[in-house]
């Protein structure tokens, strides 16, 4: 009687001897997002490169230029970029065999025997750029017009002028000659700016001397205040590599 009222739920034997576990939902495993450690990532790539590329740049300014070069450095450069070095007239090989002497300012007529005898033992040359001026105009040459014009006009020569006119007169002597024999070349009233100055290095020679007289009132005597700071800064520009010579212009 009691058995019929009660009502007793049924449980199978299995089911009550298995853990409660296999009963729960099984979670998926948490996969924490990728984004923010990838967009990290290539943050910190990118600064890397950016302070690796201004160190790079701080480096090369702060070093030295090269200021000399070996003759295969400067063949390689030349095969590299296909540009050609401009070349001296009278080059490194023969620098011993033409020696060139600047007389900024020299007030003696005779002053072309005055180096023949301090210049002993080999040939001298002196080239006077206002002689080349007139042999130009004479001769009709390539600067004759420019000439006189500049004549006719009253204004200064040209930067470079001269330094051409001389030149060409160099390698006119050079070609005559056939370098059979040592010379001293005497520059006259060559210089009279440093422009002339270092142009003639580059293009012509190496100065060997500049001569200038002994005595500095020959200079003050005979040039005006402008002419006279052009020499002065000439004299000054030699000096600083110890090319200056005294000498007596009488």
């Amino acid at each position: 009687m009691f058995r019929s009222l009660v009502s007793v739920p049924r449980v199978s034997v299995r089911s009550a001897f298995l853990p409660s576990r296999f009963y729960a939902t099984a979670r998926k495993p948490h996969l924490p997002d990728q984004g923010p450690k990838l967009r990290y990532l290539f943050v910190v790539v990118l600064a890397s490169y950016g302070l690796l590329h201004y160190c790079t740049q701080r480096m090369d300014k702060n070093k030295k230029p090269q200021t000399s070069f070996s003759e295969r450095e400067f063949e390689e450069y030349e095969k590299r970029t296909g540009l050609r070095r401009r070349m001296k007239l009278i080059g490194p090989d023969k620098q011993d065999q033409y020696a060139f002497y600047a007389v900024p300012f020299s007030a003696s007529k005779s002053i072309a025997d005055t180096l023949k005898e301090k210049l002993q033992g080999r040939e001298v040359k002196v080239i006077n750029p206002s002689e080349l001026m007139d042999k130009e105009v004479e001769l009709e040459g390539k600067y004759s017009y420019l000439i006189e014009d500049i004549r006719a006009s009253g204004r200064l020569v040209p930067k470079g002028l001269l330094t051409a006119l001389v030149k060409n007169e160099v390698n006119l002597f050079m070609n005559t000659t056939k370098g059979q024999y040592d010379t001293d070349i005497v520059l006259l009233n060559y210089p009279q700016s440093t422009d002339e100055a270092i142009k003639f290095e580059n293009d012509v020679s190496d100065i060997h001397s500049c001569l200038v007289p002994d005595n500095e009132e020959v200079l003050k005597n005979n040039l005006d205040a402008e002419l006279l700071r052009k020499v002065n800064n000439v004299v000054g520009y030699f000096d600083i590599v110890k090319k200056v010579q005294k000498f007596k212009d009488e």
